[in-house]
């Protein structure tokens, strides 16, 4: 039986400047993912909270 690893966590600096950049087009959602291995509804989520003011 394997063992599973903890869930990642990411800065608050991180998540705004990914999602900063999502917006002014300088990296694309897809490109996000790739790079990053995020999913597409965490990436949404955290838009959807930079957009509200929501953390």
């Amino acid at each position: 039986m394997t063992t599973r690893s903890s869930y990642r966590r990411h800065s608050a600096p991180f998540k705004l400047q990914l999602c900063q950049d999502i917006r002014a087009g300088v990296l694309g959602r897809r490109d996000a993912q790739r790079s990053h291995s995020l999913s597409a509804n965490l990436i949404q989520l955290w838009l959807t909270e930079v957009l509200t003011g929501a953390s």
